[in-house]
């Protein structure tokens, strides 16, 4: 296979590539890495994809790659998308990268990034829903061990409850408020 070598460095890289926010909310101990927040999001994803109408080869394909350029930019929080132009940055990233694609997966992989980033097909909505809940999970697993505080735990529930609206989203933000699941 062309380009192994340099298109599994990229995935070295998300492995070690610990995730900004929970650095920022001062997370202790091992901290989640962008390559272990996309294996979650990739199994979010498939367990959305068996209950509505989407290509579930796509969504997984998606949800592996829908952070690869990372690996160049950066993990970015949404505050810090905010200051910045985060799409034209990802491009950029994404061009910086593509020569590291093996030949018969970068046009895919090009495709399946820019379509997670526009959101508009049913696919990339459920790959963002997901990529949205799972940082959720994690936060509440931080805040259930103790290692991420209240009022941070909030402060993720709030931003995911703004994307997760309807459906089974929904359901899964009304199963982490049932007493059964509250935090001590």
């Amino acid at each position: 296979m062309e380009n192994a070598v340099e298109f599994m460095e990229l995935v070295s890289i998300l492995k070690e590539l610990q995730r900004t926010g929970w650095k920022q909310h001062r997370v202790t101990g091992i901290i989640d890495t962008t390559a272990s927040h996309s294996f979650g999001v990739a199994l979010l994803s498939w367990l959305f994809a068996g209950k509505g109408e989407v290509n579930l080869d796509k969504v997984l394909k998606m949800a592996l790659v829908h952070d690869l350029v990372e690996s160049v930019i950066g993990d970015l929080t949404p505050s810090e998308a905010e200051r910045i132009d985060r799409d034209a940055l990802e491009e950029d990233g994404l061009k910086r990268i593509e020569k590291k694609f093996p030949d018969r997966l970068g046009d895919e992989i090009r495709s399946l990034i820019r379509e997670f980033r526009a959101g508009a097909t049913k696919e990339a909505k459920t790959v963002r829903i997901c990529d949205k809940l799972e940082t959720l999970f994690q936060a509440y697993f931080y805040r259930k061990s103790d290692r991420l505080s209240e009022n941070s735990f909030r402060e993720f529930f709030r931003y995911a409850e703004k994307e997760c609206r309807t459906g089974l989203a929904r359901e899964v933000l009304n199963q982490m408020r049932s007493p059964e699941n509250q935090i001590n």
